[in-house]
C-alpha cells in the first residue's frame, strides 16, 4: 500500500482516537484510547509472509477489549521525573534531550518504573500485551510497517545515523501519528511487552496474554540498529527479563477495565486451584449494573456456579447490591463446566451510583474478589 493510499483510508480507520494526559513533576505524557479496529488478524498475514519468520505463523484472529497506549515511547524526561535518574546511553544535554526515548532498561526495570508511576498517579499503568501492541501498530490496515508499506516510516539501521531520535521525530510517520495519535511503533527503540515468548495458535483468541511462564519476554517494533524487516508490525523478538540495550525501551499501556487472576476464585466450587477470571466490561444503566466476564478454568471437573448470596459492595459506603441474575451460566452447582475451557457470562446487579471507585465482589463471608480502581462514570 502506498503512502498516499494509506493516508486516504486512515482517517476512517483511526479517526479521532480519544486521549488523556497525565503529569508527573513537570513532564506531561498522553495515553491514546484504542477504541476501534480491536478485532484483527495477527501474525504472518498475507502482506507479511515474504519476510515473516517461523514464529510469526500461524495467522490468527484476535479480539481485544478497549485499552489505552502511550502516544510515544517513554521518554528520558518522564523516566527521570519518576525514578530520579537516567540509565540511557544516548543522553543529550539541553533542549530536546528529555524527548529522547529512555533506553538501556530491562523488563524488570520497566516494572519498577511502572510501580512507582502508579503510586504517584493513582492509576494502573502497565506494559502492553503483544496483541495490543500489534493491534495499535496495524491501526486497522495491512501495511508492513506502522503507517506505511515502506520502512522509511521507521528509524532503523539505514537512516538512524546510529542513534535513537526524539519520540516525535519520525519523518513521514508523523502523518500517521497525527491521525492515530501514536508515534514510532516501528523503529527508533524496540519496546518491551508483557508476554512471555511462546508459539502462536490458530484458534481465535480474546485478550491473549501469552504463556503463563517462560524464559524470555517479547519485544516489538524494532529499533535504530535493526534491519528494516525487524520493524514490521508482525515481527517478534524476545530477551531475558534482565536484558538491557541502547536500542530497547518501552511504551505504557492501561486497561479500560481491570484484569484479575487468583488461586482461590469465589466463582469456582470444589477445587482450590482455580483459573483466571477477566472482567471484560462494566455497564451501568438506570435499571442494572452488568459485569461482563470471561472465565478460563484451571482444573477439569471443577463445578462453576454463582452463589445466590453473592453481592457487590461499595467499599467507600459499605452499601451492598445483591446479585439478581446471571446470563450465560446457571445458578447453583447443578450445572458443571469442564476446566481448561473459556466461556463468557454476565452478572446482573441493581444499579450502582456513578462515582463508585472500589467495589468488592463477595460470594460469601470468607471469599472476596477485590475489583479495585473501577471508576464508574
Amino acid at each position: 500500500m502506498t503512502a498516499a493510499a494509506l493516508l486516504s483510508v486512515l482517517p476512517s480507520l483511526c479517526a479521532q482516537n480519544k486521549s488523556e494526559s497525565f503529569t508527573v513533576g513537570n513532564v506531561t505524557f498522553k495515553m491514546i484510547v484504542i477504541s476501534s479496529n480491536r478485532s484483527f488478524k495477527m501474525g504472518a498475514t498475507i502482506e507479511q509472509r515474504e519476510e515473516a519468520m517461523p514464529d510469526e505463523f500461524p495467522e490468527h484472529s484476535v479480539n481485544l477489549s478497549e485499552f489505552a497506549l502511550g502516544e510515544t515511547e517513554v521518554t528520558q524526561g518522564l523516566w527521570r521525573a519518576v525514578m530520579g535518574d537516567n540509565p540511557s546511553l544516548f543522553q543529550v544535554k539541553g533542549p530536546g534531550g528529555e524527548e529522547l526515548p529512555v533506553e538501556r532498561v530491562s523488563y524488570d526495570d520497566c516494572l519498577r518504573f511502572i510501580s512507582k508511576l502508579n503510586s504517584l498517579t493513582g492509576k494502573q499503568f502497565r506494559l502492553p500485551t503483544e496483541a495490543e501492541w500489534e493491534c495499535a501498530a496495524r491501526g486497522g490496515t495491512n501495511a508492513l510497517y506502522a503507517g506505511s508499506g515502506a520502512p522509511s516510516v521507521a528509524w532503523y539501521v539505514e537512516n538512524s545515523q546510529s542513534r535513537p531520535h526524539k519520540v516525535r521525530e519520525n519523518g513521514w510517520g508523523s502523518e500517521f501519528a497525527q491521525i492515530s495519535g501514536l508515534y514510532n511503533l516501528s523503529g527508533n527503540v524496540a519496546e518491551w511487552c508483557s508476554d512471555w515468548k511462546g508459539p502462536y495458535s490458530e484458534a481465535t483468541q480474546s485478550n491473549p496474554k501469552g504463556p503463563s511462564s517462560g524464559t524470555e519476554r517479547i519485544c516489538r517494533g524494532g529499533g535504530w540498529s535493526d534491519v528494516a524487516w525487524r520493524c514490521r508490525t508482525s515481527s517478534r523478538s524476545s530477551h531475558a527479563p534482565s536484558y538491557k540495550a541502547s536500542d530497547l525501551g518501552f511504551r505504557l499501556a492501561m486497561s479500560m477495565t481491570p484484569t484479575v487472576a487468583f488461586y482461590r476464585n469465589p466463582i469456582v466450587h470444589g477445587e482450590k486451584k482455580a483459573g483466571t477470571l477477566e472482567l471484560v466490561s462494566v455497564e451501568l444503566t438506570e435499571k442494572s449494573t452488568v459485569l461482563s466476564c470471561s472465565w478460563l478454568g484451571g482444573n477439569s471437573g471443577s463445578n462453576c456456579y454463582i452463589d445466590r448470596a453473592a453481592f457487590l459492595r461499595d467499599r467507600a459506603t459499605g452499601k451492598t447490591y445483591p446479585i439478581t441474575d446471571v446470563q450465560g451460566i446457571t445458578f447453583g452447582p447443578e450445572k458443571t463446566y469442564v476446566g481448561d475451557r473459556r466461556f463468557y457470562f454476565s452478572l446482573i446487579f441493581p444499579p450502582i451510583p456513578k462515582g463508585a471507585t472500589a467495589i468488592d465482589f463477595i460470594e460469601n463471608s470468607s471469599s472476596t474478589w477485590n475489583m479495585t480502581d473501577i471508576e464508574l462514570k
